[in-house]
Order: C-alpha cells, then sequence, then structure tokens
C-alpha cells in the first residue's frame, strides 16, 4: 500500500495490487470529498467543511444521494 500526502491537500492512498487494478482512495482536503476507485467506477462523497455533515453521493458522478 502506498500512502502519499500530496501538497497537504490530498491525502492518496494505493494498493499494492497487480498494475492493471488501480484501487485508491483519495481524501480531497480542498474540494471536502472522499473518491473510492476500483479501476472501472468512482464513488464519491462530498461533505460539508463546516457541519461535517454528508451532502451527496456520486457513482461515476452521478448523483446517487443528496442531503434534504
Amino acid at each position: 500500500m502506498q500512502i502519499d500526502m500530496r501538497a497537504d491537500l490530498y491525502l492518496w492512498i494505493t494498493f499494492n495490487l497487480p498494475e492493471q487494478d488501480r484501487r485508491e482512495v483519495i481524501i480531497d482536503k480542498a474540494k471536502g470529498d472522499v473518491r473510492i476507485c476500483d479501476g472501472q467506477h468512482i464513488v464519491k462523497v462530498t461533505s460539508n467543511q463546516f457541519t461535517k455533515q454528508f451532502t451527496s453521493v456520486l457513482v461515476d458522478d452521478q448523483y446517487v444521494w443528496t442531503a434534504k
């Protein structure tokens, strides 16, 4: 597993898998979201940085849930 803090804005975690397998978890401090990538699809969870509440969940940039 490779863990890389990029420019104090992202925490990027890449798993030690075969080269063609690109599973990753990206925590983006600037955008306030978490992305889980399996090499085919991306799940993104966004949150409000002030209230710490989830605001939406997207799969491949399509909203599947939003806060009321």
